[in-house]
């Protein structure tokens, strides 16, 4: 299937019809990691874009994840549904989102992308007036970058 037809469907049908979309073409999603990716990079493309077509293809991303039981692609659609709430103004449903889809990445052991969720999450806690909440998250969310990244820098030379 080609990915610019198939993120045009998902992007101009309605909700429900992208979910009988997905649906109706699940045999020749065989890659759902691919597939979840490549929904989660296109709802990021259009949060800047179009926010609520982006809260679609979250709401989509989300309905793969269970439909497929794949729980990757739930995770994903849950931080893309946080970043989409933030970005219009929903920060306590955004933190929600984020909350659910931090613990999922930290059921499956992906500290980076629960480090990602912590950055929509900081910036509603913000604008919810909740600054010291807000300023407990980078320390963690440093400490699992460094975790993850420190050992990829000490074997690394610069020129």
């Amino acid at each position: 299937m080609d990915n610019d037809l198939f993120l045009q469907h998902l992007r101009d049908l309605p909700l429900e019809e992208g979910m009988a979309y997905l649906q109706a073409h699940v045999d020749e999603l065989t890659d759902h990691a691919a597939i979840a990716v490549l929904i989660a990079d296109e709802a990021l493309h259009q949060l800047y874009i179009a926010p609520l077509v982006s809260l679609k293809l979250a709401e989509l991303l989300i309905f793969f994840g269970e439909y497929l039981h794949y729980t990757p692609a739930y995770a994903f659609g849950l931080k893309a549904k946080g970043d989409a709430l933030r970005f219009i103004g929903h920060y306590q449903a955004s933190l929600e989102c984020l909350d659910a889809a931090g613990e999922e990445f930290l059921r499956l052991g992906d500290e980076v992308n629960w480090a990602h969720t912590r950055i929509s999450w900081i910036v509603a806690c913000g604008w919810l007036g909740r600054v010291e909440d807000a300023l407990h998250k980078p320390a963690r969310c440093f400490c699992a970058m460094v975790n993850i990244i420190g050992p990829v820098l000490s074997t690394t030379t610069l020129p």
